[in-house]
């Protein structure tokens, strides 16, 4: 298991050497949105108001 810092925008050679059970940290630009903003974004195809091409984006869910 080894550590790595991650900051964005990500390029495909930061993850070659990523293996499961690695600890990443990420810094810099983080999207976020729920899990029904996902769904309209996809069924209205809204265009995102910005780029997300290695940009993290994750799913935010109540819990």
């Amino acid at each position: 298991m080894s550590k790595k810092v991650l900051t964005t925008p990500i390029k495909d050679e930061d993850l070659k050497d990523i293996r499961t059970g690695d600890i990443i940290y990420l810094t810099g630009a983080l999207v976020t949105c729920r899990d029904v903003a996902h769904r309209r974004l996809i069924e209205e195809k809204i265009p995102l108001p910005w780029i997300l091409r290695g940009k993290l984006f994750s799913t935010r869910v109540p819990s």
